[in-house]
């Protein structure tokens, strides 16, 4: 059955397939540079709601008189299946194009008519999302006017990647795809390039084979009574499992760009067994304060959609927890509920039926505000975002709520998915992908709804590059050095770098600029997370960036990635520097284990830059549950403490959505409060009971530490590097005192150089030894470190010092080619780095005369000169010494100079005569015996000294002479 399409199909497929691609974003990706700015988009007046103030009591007595259920209508509630066009994360691989379809909730019997009877060729036919939820079994079931004429073998061992089916039923109007079932009465599969001919009137040859290949819909578009392509997509009537959560809103996961495709997790990961950054445990953590129930599934009004997208922050005297799809306050000093109500009362007050969710809230700390956010889903027409700002800084009293209509100008026929929320001193900032058009930033001037006046200036830009996946604003504490809302993505599922952009002010006419593109350890997404007693493993929505923040010159921000096979999280810190390059990475690191998955992570950081991540985790023999993990702010690089349970999973969980995924997330949030800047706050989910959902709020503080480093910071050399020898320098660092953590100890860091040491000790002197090289450069610098614990305290190091080795010195001086008027002189020994820079010899000569001595020589061949210009037998002295590259001169090879006598004395007219005065005398004696020592005497005639026998017969004969004339 299972075979390559017929050619003639093929052929009309390749055509249809390549026609419907070409149109699937109307937002084409444009290529950013780092600098690349451009202007947005304002959005005209009547895309904006009217605004209200009123009273959370208001929300709440507006709650109270609603009906009892406000089921979402994309929840199933009980209903059969329907063909539908998955979101874009959701879409498994297609037979051609972007789209296939597939049956929602897993429906067992699905059922598509034909106007006319006609012969069925086959379909390309595959799993949906995950091979545990797809069907083990599928057939294929012909029917003619009510009676089956047909039927196909069972199909089993489908995979995620589709294979063509060849179908070769005759004479059918209607078909029934029969799936056995994988999960409690459910068994997905996909359907693409569906393929049949009209059965042709009685004479008549076989028309053109119509291919339905989807790829003229959108994303999450229902099929089921939609008459497309003037078919009967029929509803399903397969059995609904007992166990079906009618009662939860399992609400649409997070999309992805159009041009996503699933991608097996396993195929790409981050290797940790190469150890670049993988550091865990070497933290010093948070203490952990105290632990608060927050809202569980049922718990209160509108809490029971699937997942929870688990979001709350703290402010001045409350923690506020929004949710799918509820708002709830609880009192900060003791957890105790304070207020609670549903997020589709608490929005409705701003004039327009809010049936989402999507929710953020932040507090803002330049406003003294609260801000809550929230979208219709995908099928609510127009797409809208609500804005709550509250009027003071209680979370108890009254907002002002408005909205304003997304799906405008080139995102008009698309729907908002996964907004987050920043805020600077000047705006708020969402980012939002419009599915099936790409991805948008909303610049809100936030001045006016503070105020209470009005919402304030939106500016959109659209058409952002579809390879990312989130657009994830920043919350700025303070003001960067470079102001205006900060926004940070991932540029692909799978990276090596992370990508920043920046909304310029002025909010009311602001312009997008990419920042930077820095590069990281690359990543890739994760796998979902395997969880005790769940048949399917939890969500885990890929490696989008999760939350980001600003704070003291850094950016924070983290995301789940694949480490080994598992899901784990991603930590970045980041420097905003005043120019190029504007953004660095400080550090980053990773928490991963060799069982237990961690996902859903954020992070904040309080003032003084400690850490804190919270996360859910699961393992194959372990409940879902949360966890929280930390650094101090001079930790080392990268590292954490390791993973502690906040909250310990329950029960087993396994609740599917339409396309078969057990939703978890979508994100969890951390925050600090700003009555302190210090204790840190998160907000996590767990299972609290069987296949129900919970969250709980965990509070955080750090031990006091020292954080001050001594003084001076930055540090400096009282010596800078000094030569001392060949293979030796000194330097002494500036005193350091430190009055909170003494004593102190000083770094000596070797920079550059060959065979360098660094050295940490209680004395600031610091002779490096043993050094390799002779005439090399050598860098060094010096800071000075506490002895604070857990961690010391560290100055800023001094300025990079040079330093060069000494040059070797000269062991003596030789003779090489010596004539009546040049002497060739040799500096003997051996010399490193000849020729380089000043690096050379000076030859000292007495007398003085001639060319080539008495300056310095320099270049590859300095150790040897030849001095010109002097007089015939004439003796010369001549010692050497060296300088190295940076002038530093050796002392001369001896005390006394190395003679050396020219040639051209002529023949001796009188031995004994040497100073040629035509008689043997006195005179002559100092003559003779610096002849026979090799060291004439100058004026003598060396020759006059040979009387050609042994130097005692020599010596005896000159003796001779000089009796024989006294």
């Amino acid at each position: 059955m299972r075979k390559p399409l017929p050619a003639v199909v093929a052929f009309i497929f390749v055509v249809s397939a390549f026609s419907g691609a070409i149109q699937a974003n109307p937002n084409p990706p444009v290529d950013e540079s780092d600098g690349y700015t451009v202007t947005g988009e304002r959005l005209d007046e009547t895309l904006i709601g009217p605004w209200i103030i009123e009273s959370n009591e208001e929300v709440i007595a507006r709650d109270q008189a609603m009906p009892p259920s406000m089921r979402n209508p994309k929840a199933r509630n009980g209903e059969h299946g329907q063909w539908i066009v998955p979101t874009p994360r959701a879409v498994s691989p297609t037979g051609s194009g972007n789209y296939n379809i597939t049956n929602k909730w897993g429906d067992t019997r699905m059922g598509i008519g034909f106007p006319r009877p006609v012969r069925l060729l086959g379909a390309h036919l595959g799993g949906q999302t995950n091979l545990s939820v797809t069907t083990p079994g599928l057939r294929v079931v012909g029917y003619l006017q009510g009676k089956e004429v047909g039927r196909t073998e069972l199909i089993r061992g489908l995979t995620l990647a589709p294979q063509w089916f060849d179908f070769n039923m005759d004479n059918v109007d209607r078909i029934v795809f029969e799936a056995e079932a994988a999960q409690a009465d459910a068994g997905w599969f996909t359907l693409d390039d569906l393929t049949y001919v009209d059965i042709p009137a009685p004479g008549e040859a076989f028309g053109q084979a119509t291919i339905i290949d989807f790829d003229d819909l959108r994303y999450n578009y229902k099929l089921t009574g939609s008459g497309y392509r003037g078919l009967t997509w029929e509803e399903g009537s397969g059995p609904i499992p007992e166990a079906d959560p009618v009662d939860a809103n399992i609400l649409p996961a997070p999309a992805a760009p159009v041009d996503r495709q699933p991608v097996d997790a396993s195929s790409n990961t981050d290797n940790e067994s190469a150890g670049e950054f993988l550091l865990r445990g070497g933290g010093s953590g948070p203490t952990l304060l105290a632990g608060y129930q927050g809202v569980f599934s049922g718990s209160d009004p509108g809490a029971n959609s699937i997942p929870p997208d688990t979001c709350g922050a703290i402010g001045p005297s409350h923690f506020v927890e929004v949710i799918n799809t509820s708002y709830v306050v609880f009192n900060k000093s003791n957890g105790a509920k304070v207020q609670s109500m549903s997020l589709t009362s608490f929005f409705n007050g701003s004039g327009q039926g809010f049936t989402g969710g999507d929710p953020r809230v932040i507090y803002d700390t330049h406003s003294g505000r609260w801000i809550v956010i929230g979208t219709n889903f995908n099928g609510v027409s127009p797409a809208t975002i609500h804005i709550a700002v509250s009027t003071t800084s209680s979370a108890t009293g009254s907002y002002f709520k408005t909205f304003f209509v997304a799906a405008a100008g080139t995102d008009a026929a698309c729907w908002v998915d996964y907004p987050t929320l920043g805020v600077d001193a000047n705006g708020i900032y969402i980012g939002a992908y419009m599915v099936g058009c790409g991805l948008t930033i909303f610049a809100i001037d936030k001045a006016p709804l503070v105020a209470g006046t009005g919402m304030g200036t939106v500016t959109a830009f659209r058409g952002i590059s579809t390879g990312e996946v989130t657009l994830q604003a920043a919350q700025v504490y303070g003001t960067p050095v470079t102001p205006g809302g900060y926004i940070i993505s991932t540029p692909s599922a799978s990276s090596s770098s992370i990508r920043f952009r920046r909304v310029n002010p002025p909010i009311s006419s602001p312009t997008l600029t990419t920042v930077a593109t820095v590069a990281v350890n690359s990543y890739s997404s994760p796998p979902d997370a395997p969880a005790s007693g769940s048949s399917t493993p939890l969500d885990t929505v890929g490696s989008r960036i999760m939350n980001a923040l600003f704070r003291n010159g850094f950016f924070y921000a983290t995301h789940c990635i694949n480490v080994g096979g598992r899901a784990a999280v991603r930590w970045y810190k980041f420097q905003l520097n005043a120019s190029s390059p504007f953004i660095t990475l400080n550090q980053q690191g990773n928490v991963s284990d060799a069982t237990l998955s961690y996902f859903f992570p954020s992070v904040s950081v309080n003032d003084n830059g400690h850490m804190v991540l919270g996360f859910s985790g699961s393992s194959p023999s372990q409940f879902a549950g949360a966890y929280y993990c930390g650094r101090l702010v001079n930790d080392p690089a990268g590292q954490t403490t390791a993973p502690a349970l906040l909250k310990s999973g329950n029960a087993s969980y396994q609740v599917l959505d339409g396309v078969g995924r057990n939703r978890w997330g979508d994100y969890s949030l951390t925050s600090v409060d700003p009555s302190d800047n210090d204790t840190l706050w998160t907000v996590q989910e767990y299972v609290h009971a069987g296949n129900t959902w919970g969250t709980w709020l965990g509070k955080f503080t750090f031990a006091p530490v020292d954080l001050t480093p001594p003084l001076p910071d930055p540090m400096s050399f009282s010596i800078a590097p000094t030569t001392v020898s060949t293979s030796s320098v000194y330097m002494q660092a500036t005193e350091a005192t430190d009055t909170d953590s003494p004593p102190v100890n000083y770094y000596f860091d070797y920079v550059s150089g060959a065979g360098g040491h660094d050295s940490i000790q209680a004395s600031r002197d610091y002779t490096d030894t043993a050094l390799p090289l002779a005439n090399s450069n050598y860098t060094y610098r010096v800071a000075a470190r506490d002895s604070a614990t857990p961690n010391f305290n560290q100055t800023g190091f001094s300025v990079n010092a040079a330093v060069s080795t000494a040059i070797e010195t000269p062991t003596g001086v030789s003779f090489g080619t010596i004539t009546d008027t040049s002497v060739v002189v040799n500096a003997t020994g051996s010399f490193s780095n000849l020729g380089f820079l000043q690096t050379g010899m000076f030859y000292e000569m007495t007398p003085a005369a001639g060319s080539g001595a008495n300056v310095w020589v320099t270049g590859a061949g300095a150790n040897s000169i030849t001095v010109t210009g002097l007089a015939p037998c004439t003796q010369y002295g001549f010692r050497v010494k060296a300088r190295n590259f940076q002038g530093i001169e050796t002392g001369f090879d001896s005390a006394s100079p190395t003679l050396v006598l020219t040639t051209g004395c002529g023949d001796c007219a009188l031995l004994g005569d040497l100073n040629l005065n035509g008689a043997v005398e006195g005179g002559d004696i100092a003559g003779f015996v610096g002849a026979k020592l090799g060291s004439p005497v100058g004026g003598t005639n060396p020759q006059c000294a040979e009387y050609g026998g042994t130097l005692e017969q020599d010596i005896d004969a000159f003796v001779a002479d000089l009796l024989a004339t006294s």
